[in-house]
């Protein structure tokens, strides 16, 4: 169990600031965790953004029932291409998969994201989530994931259709 801060604590203030209200890891770091298989590490804040909103639709999503996610995920592409289509179900399928069984522990409904460059010059991710609780409360968090939409899903996808092509081509091809 984590320390309670005291009087006597000598950490740095602003270092009790960031720690998690619950003592657990930040929610923050539990979301890029969850999303590094998307990220390049070289994203500017709009590409991480994108990924990251990806990685919360899917995080979401994997919180529903089977069929109302199948539902769910069926309605974000409908007005894209077929491939469209078809490689993004396939990239949130996998990450919703990677949340169940690396991250099914983690129960809470992604909100909102803020991230942005701080004054020290380092990128700064802050997550706004609610827990799941349970019966009536777990029914309203879950009827909200129903109503998500993706706007801006199409770059991000073709970016990693690209990279996953790059990455068969090398494979196939090594130097």
């Amino acid at each position: 169990m984590p320390k309670k801060a005291s009087m006597e604590d000598k950490r740095d203030p602003q270092e009790l600031l960031r720690m998690p209200p619950d003592g657990g890891e930040k929610k923050s770091d539990i979301l890029l965790q969850f999303a590094s298989p998307l990220l390049k590490g070289d994203d500017t804040i709009g590409e991480a953004k994108k990924v990251l909103y990806m990685a919360i639709i899917a995080w979401n999503l994997s919180l529903l029932p089977p069929h109302r996610r199948a539902k769910a995920l069926a309605s974000l592409f409908e007005s894209h291409s077929l491939a469209t289509q078809i490689s993004g179900k396939k990239i949130i399928s996998d990450l919703v998969e990677r949340k169940q069984n690396d991250f099914a522990q983690h129960e809470w409904m992604i909100n909102e994201i803020d991230l942005a460059t701080a004054k020290n010059g380092k990128t700064q991710l802050s997550v706004s989530y609610v827990k799941l609780g349970e019966g009536d409360e777990r029914r309203a968090v879950l009827s909200m994931i129903d109503g998500i939409g993706m706007e801006e899903g199409r770059e991000i996808i073709e970016r990693i259709n690209i990279e996953r092509a790059n990455a068969a081509k090398q494979q196939q091809n090594p130097i």
